[in-house]
């Protein structure tokens, strides 16, 4: 019964290892787990079937299972995968093993040692990558659980990981039907729990798609409309540059420069003050957000320089969501603080993609603390922001802000290929 339990935590171990090594990789589904789930269960009958001699042999071929059953790779990379959690299964249980040698007293390399000792330490393990594959995963999709949510979560595991230290040390006294109809539940409501995890996961991920996409469609809309405006106010203005040419013409071929050179002087006041301005970064999506954010804006002027193709390997989305927080930002803080100007910059060097914004600052800030909002929106924003960090990410780039006495610089490289 010993050697069955202590089996049972390297197959959980083993598990978590692979989430935690290769969740960025894996395309979870509940199929997957489930599927997992029924094998491990059946694993468990055979075990107790069969001698504790087939334990070990057992053991392994479950184990390389998993690892094909829950990776999408090449099947000599599986095999690579599987050696190296293994590896690392040994080598985690062995150093948490001797800390609790040295520190608790627990005699785990002394002698004749007891399995239920051992069993006891794979508790830990387990809950020690149980807590580091959930970090993991919230920092990568960015949700967030209630305080109920919080104390469930921990209640549970806590009181799965006293419940299975006791059953070691008093296993004698415990029915084994007991004990493999609570490995069932936990199977069954670990399941459940990770099922509420990855909807959690999936709900934000498709709220960021959202999210980026209703961005890009009004500002392309916005774009559209606003050059469309402009292409109708060039159409009137040069409709009256022709006829304001033609009364020039005539004034000079009756030589009356006096009142050629007034009305000369009239054209420069107001004529040409009338010209729209255009902004063109030799990039569409670029030229529409300035607009748009020019439009929210009024008071605040957008000096923009540099140039860029409308052929980036950039996703539009991905390059929406940087341009439209990196502004809002700066043009927020610098409508909140009475500033009239944000600059930006952006141009292509070899492969890399630089975008600069910058905006005048009232006093000294921490930079640190530069991103934090003061919106009502909290959420939102910090959502926002996390989708930033993520594309720079994503595009092995880097995001950083440079502070100088009077302006601060929010500095963005990404990486494209040619």
């Amino acid at each position: 019964m010993e050697q069955l339990n202590t089996v049972i935590f390297d197959i959980v171990i083993e598990f978590l290892l692979i989430f935690l090594l290769y969740s960025d990789t894996i395309k979870t589904s509940l199929y997957k787990f489930y599927t997992c789930a029924v094998i491990f269960f059946f694993s468990v009958v055979l075990l107790y079937v069969l001698p504790n001699i087939a334990s070990p042999l057992i053991d392994f071929f479950l184990e390389m299972l998993l690892v094909f059953i829950l990776l999408t790779d090449k099947w000599y990379n599986k095999i690579v995968s599987f050696v190296l959690v293994y590896i690392l299964d040994s080598l985690l249980y062995q150093a948490l093993a001797l800390i609790c040698d040295l520190i608790l007293g627990f005699p785990i390399f002394v002698g004749m040692n007891t399995v239920k000792e051992k069993n006891i330490i794979k508790t830990i393990v387990i809950l020690m990558l149980a807590i580091a594959l959930f970090i993991k995963i919230r920092k990568k999709y960015h949700f967030s659980l209630s305080l109920k949510n919080k104390i469930f979560i921990c209640g549970y595991t806590g009181t799965i990981c006293i419940i299975l230290s006791i059953s070691q040390l008093y296993q004698n006294l415990i029915n084994s039907y007991f004990l493999y109809s609570f490995a069932l539940l936990c199977i069954v409501s670990s399941g459940i729990i990770l099922a509420y995890i990855i909807s959690l996961s999936e709900r934000n991920i498709n709220y960021e798609n959202l999210q980026k996409q209703t961005q890009y469609v009004n500002i392309l809309k916005h774009y559209y409309n606003e050059t469309k405006e402009k292409n109708l106010e060039i159409r009137k203005l040069k409709h009256d540059i022709k006829n304001q040419v033609n009364v020039l013409s005539q004034l000079l071929e009756s030589e009356n420069y006096k009142e050629a050179l007034n009305y000369i002087d009239s054209l420069k006041k107001h004529t040409l003050n009338k010209t729209p301005s255009i902004i063109d970064t030799g990039n569409v999506l670029v030229n529409a957000i300035i607009m748009q954010k020019q439009a929210e804006y009024p008071d605040i002027k957008i000096i923009s320089k540099g140039a860029i193709r409308n052929n980036l390997t950039i996703n539009d989305y991905d390059l929406c969501s940087i341009l439209n927080n990196l502004l809002d930002n700066a043009l927020e803080y610098s409508s909140k603080n009475n500033f009239s100007t944000v600059w930006l910059n952006i141009y292509l060097e070899a492969s890399v993609l630089l975008i600069d914004v910058v905006n005048n600052i009232s006093a000294p800030i921490d930079i640190s603390k530069f991103s934090s909002t003061t919106k009502a929106d909290n959420i939102n924003h910090g959502l926002g922001l996390a989708i930033v960090k993520e594309t720079v990410h994503y595009y092995n780039g880097s995001l950083k802000y440079e502070l100088s006495e009077s302006q601060i610089t929010a500095k963005v490289r990404l990486f494209t290929v040619e």
